[in-house]
């Protein structure tokens, strides 16, 4: 069997992606042609031809751009003001965390706004037809074979999450991205340090407590307790990515951003924790930052 290049799990079982042939990608492009030609013949629009009947209902233009330029430079100054935040001021990072993952759920939705139609044109089509037919030959079982035979095996399989799961990762791999990307955005990453910086206080703060405590109301098991006061580690825009029409677009919009002491209380409600929002949930405003 070939070196995989990417491995992923479905239902406890095992896949590799396999790099592709030059023949499989010659037959990829002939997909996207054969699909394009024929979206065309069916009477789909070309993307130009979709984005100028968006421009003309105002569904896009000179407001949208501004909006989106907006959204752009707002996320990067957060993320820069997150980067600059002492690592010990919890609350401040947290609370940049969750601005900068609202900003970004906004500039998915703006995003769509173009590439939820554009799903349906004929370059996006056959682009999704390249990438089935990559797909259905690139991927290998435990056993060293290629899971689907032929094209029309895939097409036909009743396995709707390793189908899915299978175009997914063929999707990052063609996109240079790693299956956990998101988790790796800079307000995703903060907020799992929060996160494990407050477990570890509460376990600590319950910990005294436990070995102290004679008698008296029963404490939450650590863990228990521990998780009810961490934030969260994700924005919902890994959730809404997942149900997108336009997946590709989307992706390649998420990826294109700039990179920019324990303390034990009395009691668990004594301990300095930060307000907990949803990552991607609203807040009041941008978090006042430091000059």
């Amino acid at each position: 069997m070939e070196k995989a290049v990417r491995t992923f799990i479905v239902d406890d079982i095992t896949y590799n992606l396999i790099q592709p042939t030059g023949e499989d990608i010659r037959q990829a492009d002939w997909h996207y042609a054969k699909m394009f030609s024929r979206a065309l013949g069916d009477g789909y629009l070309t993307s130009g031809e979709i984005l100028g009947q968006l421009k003309t209902r105002g569904v896009i233009g000179v407001n949208y751009e501004t909006e989106m330029a907006a959204a752009q430079d707002e996320i990067t100054k957060t993320l820069v003001d997150l980067q600059l935040t002492p690592a010990e001021d919890l609350s401040k990072r947290q609370q940049l965390a969750v601005y900068a993952s609202k900003i970004r759920s906004q500039l998915y939705e703006l995003n769509h706004r173009v590439n939820g139609p554009l799903s349906n044109s004929c370059e996006n089509l056959a682009e999704d037809a390249r990438l089935t037919y990559l797909t259905s030959k690139i991927i290998v079982g435990e056993d060293g074979n290629v899971v689907w035979k032929t094209m029309d095996l895939f097409l036909n399989d009743t396995r709707t999450g390793l189908l899915s799961k299978a175009k997914y990762e063929v999707m990052l791999w063609m996109q240079g991205l790693t299956a956990d990307f998101i988790s790796e955005l800079p307000e995703n990453k903060v907020l799992v340090e929060v996160r494990d910086s407050i477990m570890e206080n509460v376990r600590a703060t319950l910990a005294d407590e436990t070995a102290s405590a004679a008698e008296g109301e029963q404490n939450l098991p650590v863990e228990e307790a521990a998780q009810e006061t961490v934030p969260a580690t994700t924005s919902e825009v890994n959730v809404d990515l997942m149900k997108s029409d336009s997946l590709v677009a989307d992706i390649s919009v998420l990826a294109k951003e700039e990179k920019p002491k324990k303390k034990r209380g009395k009691a668990v409600k004594s301990e300095a924790v930060p307000e907990i929002t949803d990552g991607a949930g609203p807040v009041d405003g941008a978090p006042t930052t430091s000059k």
